[in-house]
């Protein structure tokens, strides 16, 4: 069970709709839809009854609604005294919603081995994630997207190190060695891509520039997600290039078109932590190892915003 299908949850309840929950939580209404019937079938319950006038709790749906809250606040609680002391090598990694897909493994990134440092991730909406980096000891990794979520860096502390870490230009469209689509002229494939299912992510950054054209599409919230529905030979997925250098084997996964972004999608890390030579150190070797694998223009990447 999946602790943000539980976030999910709880933000459709309090919000008392599915759009407004979906575009706080930055998912797609699909998305959302399929976490709760995800999160239904490994309850064995029905949260929601549904109809034509909407959605309202069951019984069992209150009643997993009330633990939740209590999980929601034992987990707040949690993290909120994790690295507060500076006794441990925990680190808070505030990431906002959809941004945990560019760092899946980042625990296990060689120099967090080497000096047995982990992140505990708490991924939020961007407003939640400046005021928790404002009031909390730990890292914000963010990305911003033409106007959306642009008033991040500006939320923060203006005494916080801020680095631009990279960005994404390019999109590319992605298919399995054993798709048609892979065989076919690029002619054919344009055609021919009306009739195959792109899958989406849990962000709709990668699709602005066609989401009125997409009609067929399947939801995948996570790159394993990804990579398995691709193995579908009725399937194709959209994603920045760096996204798929960094986690799609070539051999098995092809690039078969690509296309410029028409809004470029930067990435940034923020950095609330005490002045300590252990906290210096992390903090150099954090960005250092974020721009090598994000970065797509060396000349545009590293430098640290003056605020």
């Amino acid at each position: 069970m999946k602790f943000e299908h539980i976030q999910l949850f709880m933000q459709v309840v309090e919000i008392g709709s599915i759009s407004q929950a979906a575009k706080q939580g930055y998912i797609t209404q699909q998305g959302l839809s399929q976490a709760l019937k995800q999160l239904e079938s490994e309850l064995g319950i029905e949260l929601f009854h549904r109809s034509n006038k909407g959605m309202e709790l069951t019984d069992e749906g209150r009643k997993f609604y009330i633990c939740g809250q209590r999980m929601m606040q034992a987990y707040n609680e949690f993290w909120d005294d994790i690295h507060e002391d500076d006794e441990n090598n925990v680190f808070n990694l505030y990431l906002t919603n959809g941004s945990y897909n560019m760092l899946p493994y980042l625990n296990e990134a060689p120099f967090m081995k080497k000096n047995n440092w982990y992140f505990s991730y708490v991924e939020r909406p961007a407003e939640e994630l400046a005021t928790l980096l404002n009031n909390h000891k730990g890292i914000g990794f963010f990305s911003t997207h033409g106007a959306l979520d642009s008033s991040i860096p500006e939320l923060l502390n203006s005494e916080f190190p801020i680095y631009h870490l990279g960005s994404a230009k390019r999109f590319v469209h992605v298919c399995h060695v054993s798709s048609p689509l892979w065989q076919m002229e690029p002619e054919e494939r344009i055609k021919a891509q009306e009739n195959y299912k792109c899958i989406m992510s849990s962000s709709t950054h990668d699709l602005s520039w066609a989401s009125n054209s997409l009609r067929r599409t399947v939801c995948a919230t996570d790159l394993l997600s990804k990579q398995r529905l691709l193995r579908d030979r009725d399937t194709y997925c959209i994603l920045t290039q760096n996204l798929y250098r960094m986690y799609f084997d070539p051999r098995e996964y092809v690039i078969f078109d690509e296309r410029e972004a028409k809004t470029v999608l930067n990435y940034y890390v923020a950095f609330h932590l005490s002045d300590t030579e252990k906290n210096r150190k992390l903090e150099q070797e954090l960005v250092r190892y974020l721009k090598e694998i994000l970065e797509e223009d060396e000349a545009d990447t590293g430098f640290i915003i003056e605020q």
